[in-house]
């Protein structure tokens, strides 16, 4: 029984003459129930409209945008799908992005590891040229071996 439904109830059993002890009783519900439902105003759902096919729909959410019809799902995630992947080809990095202390971190432990380049390039969607001449640097300038003193004491 949805909440209209039951507001409806309660209040004919009430116009009846019933009190609130009875009505819940009868429709077996608790008092504060009852007392809830003759409260409360009707609900009245409101309509929104899709965003996709510009149809009329009753939400079952308050924040839901589209119907609830496939095509309109397959559309928003198409169109959702290209948004992204235009958005990340405007992105001003790429596979190619700035290393931070924690990146080092995890690259230093895999090497610790053995991990080749190649799954590291893969596990952190990195470029393995651009990753190779940074281990290569990292090596060279001796900041691998003072993380990975930090990280095996």
């Amino acid at each position: 029984m949805t909440m209209q439904e039951r507001r409806k109830l309660v209040s004919e059993l009430k116009q009846q003459g019933k009190s609130n002890t009875e009505i819940a009783r009868i429709l077996c519900i608790t008092r504060k129930q009852v007392e809830y439902a003759l409260e409360t105003k009707d609900y009245r759902p409101k309509t929104k409209i899709c965003e996709e096919c510009g149809e009329e729909f009753i939400p079952k959410r308050s924040k839901r945008k589209i119907c609830y019809k496939e095509e309109c799902y397959i559309k928003r995630h198409r169109r959702q799908v290209r948004e992204y992947q235009q958005r990340q080809a405007k992105s001003p990095y790429g596979r190619i992005r700035p290393y931070t202390y924690t990146s080092n971190l995890l690259i230093a432990d895999d090497i610790k590891k053995g991990r080749s380049i190649k799954w590291m390039a893969r596990m952190y969607d990195r470029d393995p040229d651009d990753l190779k001449k940074h281990i290569d640097k990292i090596k060279n300038d001796g900041t691998l071996e003072k993380i990975l003193r930090r990280i095996y004491k």
